[in-house]
């Protein structure tokens, strides 16, 4: 499941991990941007089926919940697709979002399932980091991080940090930057040292304004 798909580009590989008995669940607000409060990101219903089906070839067994996370329960999604093996956050960027993301998605996941959070440590979206410290401090999240990849924060039950920590320091041993301390747990920084320049460059002012430019293209097209 992924909360904010947007255009399919963290979705697809989702979904292209996908068991033959497996559902995947897309949850964004689409056509309804009155409810994108933030306004961050701006997900196209048309534009992610069409780059699902381009990418993956079919949407075969994909559940689409229209709406802001702030409307669905976990109720809600486990009766569409079950308990996720692995769930992707990027909706909302308030920090009332960010936790009510959290405690879905924490109450989604199966055991030894996998959470990955978008934008942590972006300076753009600090309701992220807020709305996740906010979750840790009253304890009603169970997830611990495990993980700090380019852009992205992975979680999984305190039960599989070991086995996941030790397979990640295994497969991914050249990769691993750093391991530090960081809300409530130890994470390894996995591919993070050439990405923060990537991510400096992006955040500049030229960065910013290519950036628009591009957009722009890519709309007109």
């Amino acid at each position: 499941m992924e909360i904010g798909v947007h255009h399919g580009k963290s979705f697809i590989p989702l979904y292209i991990g996908r068991r033959t008995s497996e559902r995947a669940l897309a949850l964004d607000v689409f056509g309804e941007q009155e409810k994108n409060v933030d306004g961050s990101g701006r997900g196209n219903r048309e534009r992610f089926l069409s780059n699902v089906e381009r990418v993956c070839g079919a949407v075969d067994g994909l559940d689409i919940i229209e709406a802001s996370s702030l409307d669905v329960s976990a109720k809600e999604v486990i009766s569409k697709v079950g308990r996720c093996r692995i769930i992707s956050i990027d909706g909302g960027h308030t920090p009332e979002i960010t936790r009510n993301d959290l405690a879905i998605a924490s109450s989604c996941l199966i055991d030894g399932g996998l959470l990955i959070l978008d934008d942590v440590f972006n300076p753009h979206w600090p309701g992220v980091a807020s709305g996740l410290a906010e979750s840790i401090s009253r304890d009603d999240f169970g997830l611990t991080p495990i993980a700090v990849l380019p852009g992205k924060m992975v979680f999984c039950d305190r039960e599989h940090v070991s086995v996941y920590s030790s397979w990640l320091a295994s497969e991914y041993a050249g990769w691993v930057d750093y391991t530090r301390a960081a809300f409530g747990g130890t994470v390894m920084g996995i591919g993070v040292d050439g990405y923060s320049h990537v991510r400096a460059f992006k955040n500049s002012p030229f960065g910013m304004a290519l950036k628009a430019v591009l957009r722009k293209h890519r709309q007109a097209a």
